[in-house]
């Protein structure tokens, strides 16, 4: 319980000081007060790096928040994998825009055309990437917090073994679940205490989802296991 408590503490202290730097924001003081919404949004990102770990070592008890600085720096870790896990898409909206650039000043008809195909051609990409990254971003913290280099979350031949296991799949599933059924609840009651502590609980048990699935799938890389079946899954991810 405490945990939760101090969990959603952190996220209620972020929004506060988002909402404070908003009003300032026409004034100086604004823009040194947003940087500090995103330490405590970081320190929420590395609890959750913690609860990877501590689920992939096979423990089912929830971290406690301690070791700050550790939780600040593995927060910033895994914005860093999440960053360059964007970049394409990045990459693709620059080359839809300085395309389009070059579309608008030619004179030529054909040329606009071929912007046009291009552009869809971009978008189903961009849609085709972004759908691909929801399923890559977790699997590659799954393999930071497991080997705790940067560099494993990249480590795609081992990536691919285990995002292609079913063991993981369904843990990505029953995450995705648990987060869309947190937003619906959680954020019309953002506002009040209940709803952040909602929303963090289901981020908890989402990466916890995450790890499950894929400490099941690297056991059954090695030992050619079938996919655990939902309730197990489930039965991994009590919070105290």
């Amino acid at each position: 319980m405490g945990t939760i408590i101090i969990g959603s503490v952190l996220l209620l202290a972020s929004a506060a000081v988002w909402f404070l730097s908003g009003i300032l924001l026409a004034v100086l003081i604004g823009i040194f007060m947003l940087p500090l919404a995103l330490v405590p949004l970081a320190i929420v990102q590395g609890y959750q790096v913690r609860v990877l770990k501590r689920t992939i070592d096979g423990d089912n008890a929830p971290p406690s928040f301690t070791q700050w600085g550790e939780l600040l720096a593995d927060g910033i870790k895994a914005w860093l994998i999440k960053f360059i896990y964007a970049i394409p898409l990045f990459a693709i909206l620059a080359i839809l825009f300085f395309s389009g650039f070059l579309s608008s000043i030619s004179q030529s008809e054909l040329a606009q055309a071929s912007f046009g195909i291009f552009s869809i051609i971009g978008l189903l990409f961009f849609v085709g990437y972004s759908l691909l990254s929801l399923y890559l971003i977790p699997l590659g913290l799954c393999s930071f917090a497991d080997d705790g280099t940067i560099s494993a979350a990249f480590r795609f031949s081992q990536l691919s073994e285990v995002g292609l296991n079913g063991n993981f799949a369904v843990g990505w599933l029953l995450a995705v679940f648990v987060v869309v059924i947190g937003q619906i609840f959680g954020v019309p009651l953002s506002l009040l205490i209940i709803g952040v502590t909602i929303l963090f609980y289901t981020r908890v048990v989402e990466y916890r989802l995450f790890a499950s699935g894929y400490r099941q799938a690297i056991a059954g890389s090695q030992s050619n296991s079938e996919p655990r079946d939902m309730e197990s899954m489930f039965s991994e991810t009590g919070t105290e």
